[in-house]
């Protein structure tokens, strides 16, 4: 496959498959793309490392998940646990460890989809173009770096599973896929289902895009048999903690017995969390490219028309989801995955018309884009807006206020439970959310906390201490704390309470 490129304003076809630019510093940055992504994110993780104050929610999780490997943790797949288990076998628990996996994963999406577009096209333009488009996604390049965890794999899985479709659709329709990718599809299928459980709609626009290009050879059922096989444990599991699983179904807005009215609700909510995910990439592409006249022949026309029925499959079953479900809340972030293939698709659709003067201003942003997230995120982490953000808790003091000495203890969420296991690695942690961790020991005490006032026992807690201990806590002496936020809300007050759970205590 040969993609013609653009030299001193003229067409040549390009056998190398390179982009010879006459403007030495485009050639560098488009040459140098994969350092420079590793590089940012590798700033990431010294700016996280380095920023004061705790964890958020979802790291919090993480601290408190790998404490023990186990075939699942609570509501989602196990397989980021069981990654982030293995990073603190080298970094030790922490933030270090945090930031290396979730930055290690968002560096591997960007540099599968400069993989994909280098060997669809073999232009070091449209690679750069393709790689860089995922930080037009504000679901990825900003909620990923601020909050997720689960999520960030499963973008990687799938950005990954692109790459492994780009030679699939390059061979005939008659040429049945080998061995190799067959055990690579039951691998990413596995991974990306382990990841998150929403990759299911990933893998359906996979098959409705490989049946619809006349490629779908019943050698796939190999993937599936493999898939099912490495999925097997956590499957059982699941089926034996069927109330961990379904604990947080509630978030979606799901409807008993809906109507045409919360189906029409949620259809809406679909188009607005898809807006609101590739709304910047489409103008940034429209008003940079789209209105440019072709300079060439499009490259990977089979890729492109692939890509997009892969994209509309998906798009289709998650609509057909939403209605039939009565779900009625559906946010960006929870379709990551399914939109992954989305910035290769966009970049062939736009590749003729993507030339030197085009690209400069396309860097041009997304390097504005790059530094503002850079210097906004640690300002967001430590403040957030007109609530204290959860990094900023006062933690620190928090930990320092409890009973001295190693021991387990039951905590009310996994947020202050991963953050006391962050400053008190002398403890262990159980919650009402992570309740079947294979920890030993007897709690020594029970811990729960709010904002501004002060707060009576959780119900979940109580069941938990009651559960493992046979002790009332709301009849248990309770002591308590008040620690004032740091600025910008330092008029804002975290409560702290706990109660001794040893035999004898007071």
């Amino acid at each position: 496959m040969t993609f013609r490129s653009v030299r001193s304003g003229a067409l040549s076809d390009s056998g190398a498959r390179e982009v010879r630019w006459t403007a030495p510093y485009a050639d560098r940055i488009v040459r140098a793309i994969p350092a420079l992504i590793l590089g940012y994110f590798a700033l990431h993780v010294f700016l996280r490392v380095t920023a004061p104050g705790g964890l958020g929610l979802d790291e919090a999780e993480q601290m408190v998940a790998t404490q023990t490997l186990e075939w699942g943790y609570g509501p989602q797949p196990p397989l980021f646990a069981w990654m982030q288990w293995a990073v603190f076998q080298a970094t030790g628990p922490g933030k270090l460890g945090l930031a290396l996996l979730k930055n290690g994963l968002l560096a591997v999406a960007c540099l599968a989809l400069w993989a994909a577009a280098i060997r669809a096209t073999g232009s070091a333009r449209l690679a750069a173009v393709a790689a860089l488009s995922l930080f037009l996604m504000p679901a990825v390049a900003w909620e990923a770096q601020r909050a997720l965890t689960h999520s960030v794999l499963a973008v990687a899985v799938a950005a990954l599973t692109v790459l492994w479709a780009v030679p699939r659709v390059e061979a005939p329709p008659e040429h049945p896929p080998g061995w190799g990718a067959i055990a690579a599809l039951g691998a990413l299928a596995a991974a990306g289902l382990l990841a998150k459980a929403n990759f299911v709609i990933l893998l359906v626009g996979l098959v409705g895009a490989l049946a619809a290009m006349r490629r779908l050879h019943p050698r796939y059922l190999g993937s599936v048999a493999l898939a099912a096989a490495l999925m097997a444990g956590p499957a059982l599991w699941i089926l034996r903690h069927p109330a961990l699983v379904g604990q947080s179904a509630g978030k979606f807005g799901a409807e008993d017995g809906a109507g045409p009215g919360a189906a029409l609700d949620g259809l809406l909510a679909l188009g607005g969390a898809v807006l609101a995910f590739a709304a910047l990439l489409a103008a940034a592409h429209a008003v940079l490219f789209w209105w440019r006249p072709p300079r060439s022949e499009a490259p990977a026309p089979d890729l492109t028309r692939f890509l997009g029925l892969w994209l509309a499959f998906g798009l289709a079953a998650v609509a057909i989801a939403v209605a039939a479900t009565g779900t009625t809340e559906v946010k960006e972030r929870w379709l990551q995955p399914v939109l992954t293939p989305l910035p290769l698709a966009a970049t062939l659709a736009v590749a003729p018309r993507i030339g030197r003067a085009a690209l400069a201003p396309f860097l041009a942003l997304v390097g504005a884009l790059a530094v503002a997230v850079l210097v906004a995120l640690p300002l967001n982490l430590r403040h957030g807006g007109d609530d204290p953000s959860y990094q900023s808790a006062p933690i620190a003091a928090a930990a320092a206020a409890l009973p001295a000495g190693p021991g387990l203890a039951l905590v009310e969420d996994d947020f202050l439970a991963g953050n006391l296991r962050l400053l008190r690695p002398d403890l262990g942690v159980l919650t009402p959310e992570t309740p079947a961790l294979s920890l030993a020991g007897a709690p020594r005490f029970a811990v729960w906390w709010s904002r501004d006032r002060s707060s009576p026992v959780p119900g979940a807690l109580a069941t938990l201490t009651r559960r493992l201990t046979g002790r009332d806590l709301a009849a248990l002496p309770a002591h308590a704390a008040v620690f004032a936020y740091p600025p910008p809300h330092a008029g804002r007050t975290f409560h702290l309470h706990w109660a001794r759970l040893e035999d004898g205590a007071g």
